[in-house]
């Protein structure tokens, strides 16, 4: 039992030793320490200005080839799109999303196709235009039918890489059909 408590009482003398060792900056009283800590906070908070104020645009414009499509923001059909806008994207390597409505205005079924010159723009940037199905996933848009006056949830995502420089960045998303 003594033995026990022997080395509980060496197991807390150690450790209040530690304690003195991690708490006391041998450097506190020092000019050059002082000196060197707020350069140190400087730095770490420019750093975190900077990370703020690095952000990514990227205006889309949308080319509708067909006059029996019309995409729309939401499902009753009433606000028309023809540019798609993310605004400032400052979290890169996530998916961001725009949910558009497309609808056959048109008198007969069609087979949807798009088409996007982002990859001329750089291919630091990933773009989808896809519809969900449930229980089976994501699928693309491009040869899709859609009925007559039907209207087709889909959603535009793209995605940034975290190579890509700061900036905006811009292309063109071309929506197509094919009557059948």
């Amino acid at each position: 039992m003594m033995k026990f408590c022997k080395i509980l009482n060496i197991c807390y003398e150690e450790r209040s030793f530690l304690r003195k060792m991690t708490l006391e900056n041998p450097f506190s009283g020092s000019r050059k320490w002082k000196g060197l800590s707020f350069a140190a906070t400087l730095i770490a908070l420019s750093a975190v200005v900077l990370a703020w104020n690095v952000t990514w645009n990227a205006p889309i414009s949308l080319v509708i080839e067909s006059i029996d499509l019309k995409v729309y923001l939401e499902q009753n059909c009433t606000t028309p799109v023809t540019t798609i806008d993310f605004g400032n994207i400052e979290t890169v390597g996530t998916w961001y999303t725009k949910y558009l409505y497309i609808r056959n205005e048109g008198v007969g079924p069609v087979r949807i196709r798009w088409n996007s010159t982002r990859a001329s723009v750089t291919d630091l940037i990933s773009d989808h235009w896809q519809y969900y199905v449930q229980y089976s996933g994501y699928f693309d848009i491009s040869g899709y039918t859609l009925s007559a006056n039907a209207v087709f949830a889909t959603q535009y995502r793209m995605n940034v890489s975290h190579l890509v420089d700061p900036g905006s960045y811009s292309w063109t998303l071309y929506l197509g059909a094919e009557h059948y």
